[in-house]
């Protein structure tokens, strides 16, 4: 088939789609026509190739419906209905998706959509750069090992509890050697080979919920050392950050609406990129170590030596 009419084919499936009322041959047409790729003849052979089109449609059992000379494809007929999965099902389908490098495609991802492969109203897949890390880590969460990886470049050791998908992407959650507690650190950012270094000393609490214990504020997942940063937000942004972050300490309120707050750390590339977001509107006042990293860090993104 002609690329042409393939995307003739696609553009006029999804108009019928998406289209509230049946559509006439002259609507049709008229809609396709603003696009070169897909505009139909003009005249006679423009309606014998309309009909072709229905007739293919047809033919790959798409409903396409005809009534009063107008036409249409009821998505209720179309999409599959909802299959009802359970969460870990869903889960389980995700990581399906995800395992055997998919990778986005249009057609993977139409085909997990219709499926169901959707996880507590996420808006799209798991899509991981680094898919071969996840069938070591889930034979240590299901072994009870401990795994060595370079996550943030850092080497980590961990004693793997399981993994967790959040907002499209894959936390391995566990005891993490270094911080003497338990941690989440996102699959994708882990470099390098995920390492088997023997038995957990720590092996997962029972009761433990790691949905629960899941951090909502970005800055607080990650390995690193726990620090307490102060941040001064001005006027513009104070309220914002204030509503962001409800169980934050101000430390100060300014007369112009200005505030310092007191926030958690442990996952400091988000903090920089967090703070990044808000350009001049905010400042790192302490610790001086986290001050003097983010300085260093807008000085490399600037090029400045």
């Amino acid at each position: 088939m002609a690329a042409d009419r393939l995307e003739r084919l696609s553009d006029l499936l999804f108009l019928l789609l998406d289209s509230p009322r049946p559509l006439t041959q002259v609507e049709i047409r008229g809609a396709l026509g603003g696009q070169s790729t897909t505009a139909y003849p003009p005249g006679d052979s423009g309606e014998r190739a309309f009909f072709r089109d229905l007739a293919s449609l047809r033919d790959a059992d798409i409903p396409v419906v005809e009534e009063d000379d107008a036409y249409s494809i009821p998505p209720d007929r179309y999409y599959l209905p909802p299959l009802e999965l359970s969460d870990d099902a869903q889960l389980a389908l995700n990581l399906a998706a995800t395992a055997v490098a998919f990778d986005g495609r249009s057609w993977s991802t139409s085909a997990a959509w219709k499926l169901g492969g959707l996880v507590d109203g996420q808006d799209r897949l798991a899509v991981l750069p680094s898919p071969e890390h996840l069938p070591a880590l889930f034979a240590a969460c299901g072994d009870g090992r401990r795994v060595r990886f370079s996550h943030g470049g850092r080497d980590r050791e961990v004693d793997a509890w399981g993994l967790l998908l959040r907002e499209g992407f894959w936390y391995l959650v566990g005891w993490y050697v270094d911080a003497g507690g338990w941690r989440f650190f996102r699959v994708d950012r882990i470099t390098g080979r995920v390492h088997d270094v023997g038995p957990a000393a720590h092996p997962e609490p029972e009761g433990f919920d790691a949905a629960a214990a899941f951090p909502t504020d970005p800055k607080r997942v990650g390995g690193d050392e726990p620090v307490t940063a102060l941040v001064e937000v001005d006027a513009v942004l104070g309220r914002k950050v204030r509503a962001e972050h409800p169980g934050a300490r101000v430390v100060e309120r300014r007369d112009d609406g200005g505030v310092v707050v007191e926030l958690a750390v442990t996952n400091r590339p988000a903090f920089r990129s967090w703070l990044l977001g808000m350009l001049d509107h905010a400042r790192v006042l302490a610790p001086p170590d986290l001050r003097a990293e983010v300085r260093d860090w807008l000085r490399a993104i600037a090029g400045d030596p």
